[in-house]
């Protein structure tokens, strides 16, 4: 019997990190190390159930070399990139990749959107996405509409800022950070597969960036240390429970 499918939808280079070179005396080897993981690998690890690749078929799919005509999952998750979704009318495979979602998820198939992925979602589904006035990086604590906290990691430049047909479960200030569509496709704006690592390799990355803004990297980093692990993770386990028998 075939094992049931995930994709993971890959809106990033596929050479990643790899311009950083792993003597680069700016990162630690452990930043070096999160930074180098392929993508595939840093979803298995935040999912956290061993052995997922003997229950589940795992693919990575590239949005930017295009998604195979009539390619298909049993569930979607759908990353974070550089690019910005208000790149449509510029980018041609952003376009095309907010037409597969609407049409993956009015077919009832899950997908959990993280970060660009969440304002994928909502775009599809008619939402409005918008550059915010600052940046958000680096840890951070919002509350979902029913109360329950969620603490996560995050970096982002864009926010959804209406939600079109999709239900909003969190909001702060103006910003949507969590939707829902139906009872099998939700978004966040934060990043359940983030570590501390990974996300202290972006700040350090950014730095002159993140100065340029009038952000302290180095309060941003020290943050990151103090908060520790990223418990937000649960949310990619819990997808894959509730979708797979396993």
């Amino acid at each position: 019997m075939s094992k049931p499918t995930l994709a993971i939808i890959s809106s990033v280079p596929e050479t990643g990190f790899s311009f950083v070179s792993g003597a680069d005396p700016r990162f630690d080897p452990r930043e070096i190390a999160s930074a180098h993981k392929n993508e595939k690998q840093v979803f298995i690890d935040a999912i956290g159930i061993p052995n997922i690749e003997e229950k589940i078929k795992i693919e990575v799919i590239r949005a930017m070399d295009g998604i195979p005509r009539d390619f298909s999952a049993d569930a979607y998750i759908l990353g974070g990139s550089p690019s910005m979704v208000t790149e449509a009318s510029e980018k041609q495979w952003i376009a095309r990749l907010i037409s597969f979602v609407r049409s993956e998820v009015e077919s009832g198939k899950p997908l959990l959107g993280i970060c660009f992925g969440h304002q994928v979602l909502a775009t599809a589904f008619g939402g409005k996405v918008d550059f915010m006035k600052d940046r958000v990086i680096g840890p951070r604590e919002i509350e979902m509409q029913d109360g329950t906290p969620i603490s996560s990691l995050w970096s982002h430049k864009q926010a959804v800022y209406m939600p079109g047909d999709a239900s909003t479960t969190a909001q702060s200030d103006d910003i949507i950070q969590m939707i829902q569509v139906g009872d099998h496709a939700q978004g966040v704006q934060f990043h359940p597969e983030f570590t501390p690592e990974f996300t202290t390799f972006l700040v350090k990355l950014m730095r002159e960036s993140i100065e340029s803004e009038g952000l302290d990297p180095n309060s941003i980093i020290e943050h990151i240390a103090a908060k520790g692990q990223n418990p937000s993770s649960i949310l990619l386990h819990q997808f894959i429970k509730k979708y797979y028998n396993i």
